[in-house]
C-alpha cells in the first residue's frame, strides 16, 4: 500500500516500513480529518490501518480527542 514519497530520497514509502508510532501518527491524522469533517472515508482508512498494523484503536482515538481540544 504506497502511502506517500519521502521527500528527501523521493522513494516510496510502503505502510509496511513504517514504524509502530509512524502507522499510530498516520491513523491520529486520519481520525483528526474525521472529526473535523465527518467524512466516513477518513474513519475507514484510520480503521483499515489499525487492524493491518494491530494498533489499539481506542488509545489513538483518545489521543485524537485531546489534541483537538
Amino acid at each position: 500500500m504506497e502511502d506517500t514519497r519521502n521527500g528527501a530520497g523521493g522513494r516510496l514509502l510502503l505502510l509496511d516500513e513504517w514504524t509502530k508510532e509512524e502507522s499510530e501518527e498516520l491513523v491520529l491524522i486520519y481520525l483528526e480529518d474525521y472529526y473535523r469533517t465527518m467524512d466516513d472515508s477518513f474513519l475507514k482508512e484510520a480503521l483499515q490501518i489499525t487492524k493491518d498494523e494491530r494498533l489499539d484503536i481506542q488509545k489513538i482515538m483518545h489521543r485524537a480527542k485531546s489534541r483537538m481540544s
